[in-house]
């Protein structure tokens, strides 16, 4: 896979592999941003493998027919266990040098969608942050995710024109029924994106304040 990698600015030979997942139309630099909040964990930011214009890429197809959305859920499934199959078997070929007891996963929108999906079916998955996505229940294994182990942070814009609120309020639901190590579900006052206002809120969660 194509990625970009940032060593921690803390201890990067012992500090956790935090592997970022991009959004629909993105590709693996623009949460590489995300490094202010987490100088103490190596990021790893993977681009998905459909390529669109002016360096855009994307994780699955999606089509509108009238107020329809269609989704290929074969490549939403090809897209998930792309990304199993290098966490399993690439990491250990780059030679990267972090806890291998601390993989993370962060996604935005297809990533936070795909996050979910990944983490239900790697018990080696210790946290998730998801922004702007919902469970799809398609790709994801509810039993799977359901895991003592996991942490997990939640956060949607209230007012997100992508992806409503009344799908990551759903996931919610369903969430707060689990028995998870740590939960945490935020709606911040905007749309589809990460907030300036939750970056707080991001900080204290991470460092479990």
């Amino acid at each position: 896979m194509v990625f970009e990698f940032k060593k921690a600015k803390i201890s990067p030979k012992t500090a956790p592999l935090m592997i970022l997942i991009h959004g629909f139309g993105a590709n693996r630099m623009d949460l590489l941003g995300l490094d202010v909040l987490f100088p103490d964990v190596n990021l790893l930011s993977l681009e998905a493998p459909y390529s669109m214009a002016y360096n855009q890429s994307y994780w699955y197809e999606i089509q509108w027919v009238g107020d329809d959305k269609i989704i290929n859920h074969k490549q939403e499934e090809s897209s998930k266990q792309l990304v199993i199959d290098f966490i399993n078997d690439g990491l250990d070929k780059l030679n990267l040098e972090y806890d291998k007891e601390s993989i993370y996963l962060l996604g935005f929108s297809q990533g936070a969608i795909l996050s979910y999906a990944i983490a239900s079916e790697l018990k080696k998955i210790k946290r998730v942050y998801a922004f702007s996505g919902y469970i799809d229940e398609i790709v994801t294994n509810l039993d799977g995710l359901n895991n003592k182990d996991l942490e997990l942070f939640v956060c949607h814009g209230e007012y997100d024109e992508v992806i409503p609120i009344t799908q990551a309020r759903e996931s919610n639901r369903i969430l707060k029924e689990f028995d998870l190590k740590r939960y945490k579900y935020i709606e911040h006052s905007g749309g589809h994106w990460i907030g300036q206002d939750i970056l707080e809120d991001i900080k204290k969660w991470h460092y479990n304040d």
